[in-house]
């Protein structure tokens, strides 16, 4: 192992036990950087996004694209902006590789060769990661090298600030995610219909009212579905591949669920993956609630006047100090505790809260208007016994998390942002 090898994993080998629990409506993970539409390669940095999310929340965990946002930063912010903002607690980085993959097919991976791989409308869902933590964390630190006008002394430094603000994921994500996939997928039909409907309206344009869908255990690994999708225009292999982005629809809004779950944090998802998460939740909710008592459980609230920074950034270096001394204003304090409990439908409290905000900002957000941002709101269904016979019906930690700490009450679940991706996207 190299000098720098060891030097990153002595640096990282604590890095878990550094978050402290907050409310989870406190605390936000979310993407940053602004990707390429043809190879979704980072481009740029959205620090509005990053702005807005320190003033709103009491610690924002960008969810990095292997460290390829940090050059950005330094651009943006300049050296000692960012070192500040690294070394600040309302800011903290993941950097992982682990997404839900469908391997059922793919004879190079060995454990999948000896078994054979699966036929069409055959699946297995798998959960995987970069294996040596240590060396990818490494390998993307070597980014900041071509960082221009930074001395080796600096570039060390920042190398250092990353890897002592890294939040990481704990013991066994990976196998967590992978489970909840295939439990989702196995116990929730309407879930994988609403998936496959999603994809075959927005990558074919079609609806199709007598759709069935069903799936099935093949062993412990791999399952099956059947389905009348093959008809007319869609052979076979089409039906294959329209299932399988479904499902990995249905193992990337699992994907995120744990990572609030790990992170006690809200995330964020594009509007058209909405439906897919509203039956996800609605799913529970019809599970432990009787029909009587059903009732709308998430809304899309849009939210005006939120403090907009594009015209500070396109005209000047943000002063980052002063920044975060703004966010630690009792104003801001008590902003951030109004909107952990929102209220669905106090249009004119949020009105008057954006006001008093945009006032405190000052010059940091010079805008008459503000932006408008878009939250998923619970409405609250109050609390939920999840014991006995109830608690066998669900897939595990993760669900018996929403239960428990989502859907009871009224609140933030959720940014409806572009800049998420959608859950259906193909993984490059």
């Amino acid at each position: 192992m190299s000098s720098a090898n060891r030097w990153t994993q002595c640096c990282v080998a604590g890095a878990r036990a550094k978050l402290v629990s907050v409310d989870i409506s406190r605390r936000v993970i979310g993407v940053a950087a602004v990707l390429k539409r043809e190879d979704r390669n980072p481009v740029g940095v959205d620090l509005n996004s990053v702005l807005t999310r320190l003033i709103l929340f009491e610690q924002y965990i960008l969810k990095s694209l292997r460290l390829q946002e940090i050059p950005y930063f330094v651009q943006q912010l300049g050296f000692d902006g960012t070192m500040k903002l690294l070394k600040s607690s309302a800011f903290r980085i993941e950097c992982e590789c682990v997404c839900v993959a469908q391997i059922g097919q793919t004879s190079i991976i060995e454990s999948r060769a000896f078994k054979g791989v699966l036929p069409p409308l055959s699946y297995c869902l798998s959960a995987i990661d970069s294996g040596d933590y240590e060396k990818y964390i490494h390998d993307n630190l070597q980014v900041f090298h071509k960082i221009p006008n930074l001395v080796h002394k600096q570039v060390k430094a920042l190398k250092l600030a990353v890897v002592e603000n890294l939040a990481r994921l704990p013991n066994g994500f990976a196998s967590e995610v992978a489970a909840a996939a295939r439990a989702d997928v196995l116990s929730k039909a309407h879930l994988v219909r609403t998936s496959v409907e999603l994809v075959l309206k927005r990558d074919l344009g079609i609806e199709l009212p007598d759709l069935q869908v069903a799936v099935h255990a093949i062993d412990e690994e791999d399952i099956r579905v059947d389905t009348n999708l093959v008809r007319p225009g869609i052979d076979v292999q089409i039906a294959h591949k329209i299932v399988e982005r479904a499902l990995m629809g249905v193992g990337s809004v699992a994907h995120r669920f744990a990572e609030m779950k790990a992170y006690s944090a809200l995330t964020g998802f594009t509007g058209d993956d909405l439906p897919l998460v509203q039956e996800h939740l609605g799913f529970l909710a019809r599970t432990v609630l009787p029909e009587d008592k059903e009732q709308q459980l998430t809304r899309v609230l849009q939210v005006v006047g939120l403090p907009d920074f594009t015209s500070v950034l396109a005209n000047r270096e943000v002063n980052i100090p002063k920044l975060l001394e703004l966010r630690e204003s009792q104003e801001c304090i008590e902003f951030r505790h109004w909107l952990s409990r929102l209220n669905p439908n106090s249009d004119d409290e949020i009105r008057e809260r954006m006001e008093s905000l945009r006032a405190k900002l000052g010059n940091f957000a010079q805008t008459r208007q503000g932006k408008l941002t878009r939250f998923l709101v619970t409405t609250g269904i109050g609390f939920i016994p999840v014991v006995g016979p109830l608690a066998g019906t669900l897939a595990g930690g993760i669900d018996s998390f929403l239960l428990e700490k989502i859907l009871p009450k009224s609140g933030p679940l959720a940014f409806v942002s572009k800049l998420y991706g959608s859950v259906f996207e193909e993984r490059k």
